[in-house]
């Protein structure tokens, strides 16, 4: 009987170890997919500018090298944004993403059909990026920066009683410098401020917003606008020379020669973006995706105040993400 069934063992061995072998020549698992992200960025940006999105989406389990590769266009001159996203959609991306409005834009205006996400922009709808907030639908969704301008502006007299007349650094046909301004305007009689607005129509113009501001303006108080963005620079050391504040937009940004700013945090945002960029990775439409609101921040540098004899309310303090003490070389985060 034992001679009988040996054939029969020997045969199920051999058998065994064929399927065993063509298991370990032939993986059953899928093949990893990996990811063809396009990003487009402003003029002057760098790869290092997005450091904190390759971050948040490695945090999402997106890793360079392993799932995700990237493809970067920096425009030479915002003239050339367009041409860039042109470029950027033609080398078979999965997903492409604009720094903000301006990229996403551009993005938009190619009419590809691959996902397109927006970096934190002021009014995405009013700039025509999504039909709606709450469902954009489409293939474009992204993130969105909440006008705070009159907050800002309040926060800046509430910091500073002596601040009456505001210099407004201004490009009237910047539709939404344009909306701040207004917004600013309805607040300003109540807070007992002055505005002084400086019109800008080019980079000429800017050079002369401090030459040509008058010598009892209190503070300086910058907007998001493309013009002041390449322009701002020499108007802080000009400040810096009258012994006025500087009030920005960029929450965290409060170094060098700003005495506070209110808005949302570079890296925060790209992190937001980087979770918005990984649902969809991850199989949602992007059309069915809420634009986000990002967070908003107070930073204060104490060492700015001191410097210009300025002392700041202990309740403002309270309200802040980040301060900066004097002789601290960075900022500090308080909650």
């Amino acid at each position: 009987m034992k001679a009988k069934y040996r054939p029969n063992v020997v045969f199920c061995l051999v058998v065994l170890l064929a399927v065993v072998a063509c298991s370990a020549a032939s993986p059953t698992s899928t093949p990893v997919k990996v990811f063809k992200v396009g990003i487009l960025g402003f003029t002057g940006s760098q790869a290092s500018d997005f450091a904190a999105l390759r971050a948040g989406l490695a945090d999402q389990g997106f890793v360079e090298g392993q799932n995700i590769t990237y493809v970067y266009q920096i425009p030479a001159s915002p003239d050339k944004v367009a041409d860039s996203a042109n470029a950027l959609v033609a080398q078979n991306v999965d997903l492409v993403y604009g720094w903000g409005r301006v990229e996403g834009l551009a993005l938009k205006a190619t009419k590809t059909m691959v996902p397109v996400v927006f970096g934190a922009s002021y009014m995405p709808v009013e700039f025509g990026l999504v039909p709606a907030l709450d469902h954009p639908g489409g293939n474009v969704t992204g993130a969105v920066i909440t006008n705070s301008a009159a907050r800002r502006l309040q926060l800046l007299t509430q910091m500073d009683s002596n601040v009456h007349n505001v210099l407004l650094p201004f490009k009237p046909d910047d539709p939404l410098a344009a909306a701040m301004v207004v917004s600013i305007k309805d607040v300003a009689p109540n807070l007992n401020v002055n505005l002084v607005i400086a019109n800008m129509t080019d980079s000429a113009s800017a050079a002369d917003v401090m030459t040509n501001a008058p010598s009892n303006i209190d503070a300086l108080f910058l907007l998001p606008d493309r013009l002041t963005l390449a322009n701002y620079r020499p108007w802080l050391s000009q400040a810096s020379i009258r012994n006025i504040p500087v009030s920005t937009f960029v929450g965290l940004f409060v170094t060098n020669d700003y005495l506070m700013a209110y808005g949302p945090d570079n890296t925060s945002q790209s992190m937001q973006s980087a979770h918005v960029i990984s649902q969809i990775l991850k199989g949602s439409n992007p059309g069915d995706l809420p634009v986000e609101p990002v967070d908003q921040y107070l930073a204060i540098n104490l060492d700015i105040a001191q410097r210009l004899n300025i002392t700041v309310p202990d309740s403002i303090l309270q309200q802040a993400k980040v301060i900066v003490r004097p002789g601290s070389a960075t900022p500090a985060a308080t909650k």
